[in-house]
């Protein structure tokens, strides 16, 4: 808090003022699932399909570009896939996720629920 009451003496703006300065992004989770899903096989597709991103296996398959993300990782609770992609617009974030879960399906030969 004090480096922000800093920073607002510093600058002479008000707090909404920098709140508006800052980026917009829209971001869209969604659940994937199906009986013969391999995970596994999954996050590899998402990996092969993006290869003009920047890649992190660290936590599922992460893929960053400037100024968007998308992700599949699976979960460790539940037998499903999670994707999420942020971007500056809904549109844009929509089409990450629609992009992963159409190769997806192609890739291991099914149709995944999406919830």
């Amino acid at each position: 808090l004090a480096l922000i009451l800093d920073m607002l003496a510093k600058s002479g703006a008000t707090l909404s003022d920098e709140v508006d300065a800052l980026p917009r992004y829209s971001m869209i989770k969604q659940k994937l699932s199906h009986p013969d899903l391999d995970s596994q096989a999954a996050l590899s597709a998402t990996a092969e399909l993006f290869s003009d991103g920047d890649v992190d296996s660290r936590d599922g398959i992460r893929v960053a570009w400037d100024e968007r993300w998308v992700q599949i990782r699976a979960s460790n609770t539940e037998p499903i896939v999670r994707v999420f992609a942020e971007a500056p617009t809904t549109e844009e974030a929509r089409g990450l996720v629609d992009k992963v879960i159409a190769h997806v399906n192609r890739s291991l030969g099914l149709e995944l629920e999406v919830s």
